[in-house]
């Protein structure tokens, strides 16, 4: 029984060597590999009346947040996470959505209002805000004639989310 334990237990050794298993040397040289490269991403947020709104929270993807507006509108993100989208979001404010490029790292947003809209359906409200939305290139063009933006038109897509009836208790 011995025999066949300790036979079994030098097969097991030299078949994971042959096969490069966790107890092998690290093929190629370790200190080659690419480390992420910190990526910073400033900006400023400004309401459809170019003033600028505190305290707006900033996440990466829809999930982790990653900082917030200061008095003034303005922020900064460095982050090694790969960044697709950013998400703004605060009291008061419709949410926005936008996806970026790798080479958009001044985003300059327009928040709108948020309105409470009585006695309509969601496709009606759902309208209006998608018109409301397609205000913000021109009011953003506004900023840059003011000089509060530095670029004429946005780097990014800004994404619509639809309005859904919230139908979870409490």
């Amino acid at each position: 029984m011995r025999k066949y334990l300790f036979l079994s237990a030098v097969l097991f050794f030299l078949t994971s060597n042959l096969q490069g298993n966790v107890w092998s040397q690290p093929k190629g040289d370790t200190h080659t590999k690419e480390t992420p490269i910190d990526r910073t991403i400033r900006g400023k947020v400004l309401d459809d009346n170019l003033e600028p709104i505190i305290d707006v929270i900033i996440k990466i993807n829809d999930s982790v947040k990653v900082g917030k507006t200061g008095v003034d509108g303005t922020f900064e993100i460095t982050t090694s996470i790969p960044i697709n989208q950013l998400y703004f979001e605060s009291i008061g404010w419709e949410d926005a959505k936008i996806s970026l490029s790798n080479d958009c790292n001044n985003i300059e947003l327009i928040m709108q209002s948020m309105y409470t809209y009585c006695f309509l359906s969601l496709d009606k409200i759902n309208k209006r805000r998608k018109k409301e939305l397609k205000k913000l290139k021109k009011i953003h063009k506004q900023a840059y004639q003011q000089g509060l933006f530095l670029s004429p038109e946005p780097c990014y897509i800004r994404e619509f989310i639809e309005e859904k009836w919230d139908n979870t208790p409490r």
